[in-house]
């Protein structure tokens, strides 16, 4: 397991204190920590942002750092020079320090563009953080504690990923009709890579259904040269964090597309077709009160069938079976895409399910499969598998790989997590383009029509195994000598019947 870099460990150590001052004033996992935690995080990180630039800008000009603050700083959120944590910090000790620190997140809020910025975020950038904190003067003190010391966010956004994997880890939990599941970032970075080997182009449109707080979205972006996002979830709260989560990557631009609603009957952006796609979907809930409206009103985008609403367990519904079906209708006719599913789906016989396999062999479409270890995710136990979806060529033999024994069980927490390393992570995606490890095999497309639409790999792993082991002729001497082993056995089976007949008869003479 690779170690967290210096800065990593700073950021997660300054999350800790803020969540443990929050429990000291009783909001334990309340919305009000989640407020004050991811508030407090983004106004650090816009405070040590803008310092940032400043010093650039201050390189670049030859002008004091003093003339630059004066001046003002172009940043993506808009922000001034007394505005900065350093400036509470030095008037931390005066009365009503409280009432200072709200009122400046509420004058940030209210600048121009942040203020522009707040109707696509469906709420002000900030709010009073301390209103229902007792000893508010202390709990600010505390906090610009805290947050005083390094510029911890002045080396860039690469660490975001799992920096913001672990902001959220107590916040989106499972909740809701549809269940908030957060994509480990190894796969996310798996997914990413496979997804877009060699694509240099730019202005690529790239899109997630059911986003969550956008792990896979915003690793897919981050392998793009140039991308716009879009973005789709019905959690309000899942797509609070997206939003955050794009600030903080520098992804601003693309806020307005980050939609909140329900993807299934109600999409957003239904006139556009896209070059990549990423969802990791709910695989079971309760979509009945749905059903029937988002059967009359997209006939034509569920050709596979939708899940019937059962008399009992209403709540089993497959609904990712559904996401899937959106993801090849939204896709354009060059685009991509990978979709987190139940390992189960790879094998199930008739239905849906083979439906959609079908329809993805017979189109060419199916690019890969890769089935992941069971503990992958945190949150659930269930085997799942990506599927890569590729309408850009037409493939004949895709690469099947079971990377199930892949990484190392860790406890975090009170749940159990396979964590893959970075030898892992390029073991999956070198072995993926090579096709040259244990793990994989690459059926012609009719052999997985006779087999049943089956993308299990291990069905046809013997198959691989032989082609790899023997040539032609050594093929044909193996198979003499299975005859003449054959032949050998019967005839011993002949001698051995004799022999038994014989001391029958033997008996049977006897007795008599």
């Amino acid at each position: 397991m690779i170690e967290r870099p210096v800065i990593e460990n700073q950021i997660i150590d300054i999350i800790d204190r803020l969540k443990g001052l929050c429990h000291t004033c009783g909001l334990s996992n309340q919305a009000a920590e989640e407020e004050i935690v991811t508030s407090v995080f983004l106004y650090k990180y816009l405070s040590d942002n803008y310092k940032m630039q400043a010093y650039k800008e201050a390189v670049r000009t030859g002008k004091s750092i003093t003339d630059i603050f004066a001046s003002g700083v172009d940043t993506e959120i808009e922000l001034k020079a007394e505005d900065l944590i350093d400036c509470m910090v030095r008037i931390m000790d005066r009365p009503h320090i409280a009432d200072i620190f709200d009122n400046t997140l509420i004058r940030i809020a209210s600048y121009p563009k942040n203020k522009k910025l707040s109707k696509f975020l469906d709420e002000p950038l900030f709010k009073p953080i301390t209103k229902n904190i007792e000893k508010r003067d202390e709990f600010v003190r505390e906090i610009l504690t805290v947050m005083n010391g390094h510029n911890i966010f002045s080396n860039g956004a690469d660490h975001f990923a799992p920096i913001f994997e672990y902001l959220i880890k107590d916040y989106n939990v499972a909740s809701g009709r549809y269940a908030e599941y957060y994509t480990p970032g190894e796969i996310s970075r798996i997914i990413a890579k496979i997804l877009t080997q060699d694509d240099k182009q730019k202005n690529r449109t790239i899109y997630d259904p059911s986003a969550g707080s956008g792990s896979l979205l915003l690793h897919l972006a981050n392998e793009l040269e140039d991308c716009s996002i879009f973005s789709q979830d019905i959690s309000i709260k899942s797509t609070r964090l997206l939003r955050i989560n794009m600030i903080l990557n520098g992804y601003t631009d693309s806020i307005p597309n980050i939609k909140q609603g329900d993807t299934l009957l109600n999409p957003y952006f239904t006139d556009q077709k896209y070059d990549y796609i990423v969802s990791n979907p709910p695989f079971k809930t309760d979509f009945s009160f749905t059903r029937e409206d988002i059967a009359q009103k997209w006939e034509n985008r569920f050709p596979d069938g939708l899940p019937e609403i059962p008399k009992k367990k209403k709540e089993s519904m497959s609904i990712y079976l559904c996401f899937i079906q959106h993801v090849l209708w939204a896709l354009n006719e060059k685009g991509k895409a990978a979709v987190v599913v139940p390992a189960g789906f790879l094998n199930i016989k008739d239905g849906i399910e083979e439906n959609i396999r079908k329809r993805l062999v017979m189109n060419g479409w199916l690019s890969g499969v890769i089935i992941m270890p069971r503990n992958s995710f945190a949150n659930t136990a269930t085997k799942v598998a990506v599927l890569f979806i590729d309408k850009s060529s037409y493939h004949t033999q895709p690469v099947l790989m079971d990377a199930s024994e892949l990484g190392t069980l860790t406890k975090i927490g009170k749940n159990k997590k396979v964590l893959l390393s970075k030898e892992d992570i390029d073991m999956i995606v070198h072995g993926y383009f090579k096709r040259d490890t244990s793990m994989t095999v690459s059926p012609l497309l009719s052999d997985i029509a006779l087999n049943g639409y089956s993308f299990i790999p291990g069905h046809y792993m013997t198959i691989k195994n032989y082609q790899n082991l023997l040539s032609e002729s050594e093929f044909k001497q193996k198979t003499i000598q299975f005859e003449d082993n054959y032949r050998m056995l019967c005839q011993q089976e002949k001698e051995s019947d004799s022999d038994i007949f014989s001391v029958l008869s033997e008996i049977r003479r006897e007795l008599c």
